[in-house]
């Protein structure tokens, strides 16, 4: 009895240390999935902050634009208008 005690006592202290190692592991991959996903989401939320600064920027670009165009719009609207006064005067006997 004493020789089978022996030699099954440290496979007993094996298998509980087998045992224990296994459950920290476990948890420790528990909490590090929660960590992660916590991650990804802070990481989703900051590509969407990011996605919406260069949205902005790229809207208020858009908006230069536009407003450039409209500007070289009526620049070149009040030129014409200035050539055809013209034409329209001389045409009218303006230049006596």
């Amino acid at each position: 009895m004493l020789e089978q005690l022996k030699f099954l006592l440290p496979l007993i202290i094996l298998a509980a240390t087998g045992l224990i190692t296994a459950t920290r592991l476990q948890s420790k991959v528990n909490e590090l999935s929660t960590s992660l996903e916590s991650l990804r989401k802070e990481l989703n939320r900051r590509d969407t902050y990011v996605a919406t600064v260069e949205l902005g920027s790229e809207v208020k670009q858009l908006q230069s634009n536009v407003k450039a165009l409209w500007q070289a719009s009526n620049t070149a609207r009040n030129r014409n208008d200035d050539r055809f006064n013209a034409l329209r005067e001389k045409m009218n006997g303006g230049h006596k």
